[in-house]
């Protein structure tokens, strides 16, 4: 909490989420004055799902920050590309499950000049240990955010990558008078994802997609003699991780996944036994 603080001008650090700092150029600009208020419209949470819990706020003071000592502000993904100003508020005003930014210090470094030799190789040194536990911290994150949707979605019944499930599809010959032969027919069958696979239950052999499984296995006969004229197929799916393409076969497979449907018919007939 000691890194970069600002340094405050004039009026008094926030004390509510519903209050914030500005800089000074920014009053000139807007013609606004410490007291008045900011209604802030937030474009696009991104990937990350940053909002805030108050987006009025009112301007309680003016300050400095060591992150922009120039002119330039930097960029940004929202509206125009470029920031013209900054403004802070509370960290508890943000509604965020994660850290989208983070500063470090290092030890020992007080006294030694930015750019000189000293500083760029200790910098170095830490940004190699960091890039060293790059792939495992965005694995971790993965594996988090692949958790987090089995859990929330599925609740809701929706699928995912890295998930399993199945339904049952009921033939009911309750009061025929004869034997019913039954074929179970995909007639459509769009955006599968590509590892998708689905076999009978206790069935041996699995395939990749419901028309292909219909068509060979997914027919059969109830019986005049039997008791029970009705018969439940109970079809298991899995969508196991993509180990070939990548993270990224599995993103573009969840995307369309939203959109996987299919249409069913049953057609009987009378059974020629």
């Amino acid at each position: 909490d000691d890194v970069n603080q600002v340094e405050l001008v004039e009026g008094r650090m926030p004390e509510t989420n519903a209050e914030c700092l500005v800089e000074e150029n920014y009053l000139t600009a807007s013609h606004k004055k410490i007291g008045d208020t900011i209604l802030l419209q937030v474009e696009d949470a991104g990937e990350e799902g940053v909002s805030l819990q108050e987006t009025q706020v009112t301007i309680v003071g003016t300050a400095r920050s060591p992150i922009y000592i120039s002119r330039e502000r930097g960029t940004t993904t929202l509206g125009s590309g470029k920031i013209d100003y900054f403004m802070y508020v509370p960290k508890d005003n943000f509604v965020s499950d994660v850290f989208t930014e983070i500063y470090i210090t290092v030890p020992k470094q007080e006294g030694v000049k930015t750019g000189s030799i000293e500083y760029e190789e200790t910098i170095e040194a830490v940004t190699e240990r960091i890039e060293a536990i790059k792939e495992e911290r965005q694995q971790a994150r993965y594996q988090s955010l692949i958790d987090t949707a089995n859990e929330v979605s599925l609740a809701k019944g929706k699928i995912a990558p890295g998930t399993h499930g199945s339904f049952d599809i009921i033939i009911d010959a309750t009061g025929s008078e004869v034997g019913v032969d039954y074929d179970v027919n995909i007639v459509s069958e769009t955006n599968i994802p590509t590892n998708m696979k689905f076999k009978q239950k206790d069935g041996s052999n699995s395939y990749s997609s419901l028309k292909a499984l219909a068509d060979t296995e997914l027919n059969g006969t109830i019986d005049l003699a039997e008791n029970n004229k009705v018969k439940t197929i109970t079809v298991e799916w899995e969508w196991p991780y993509e180990t070939e393409n990548g993270d990224n076969a599995d993103m573009v497979n969840g995307t369309n996944a939203g959109n996987y449907q299919f249409a069913l018919q049953i057609v009987g007939s009378q059974s020629k036994l």
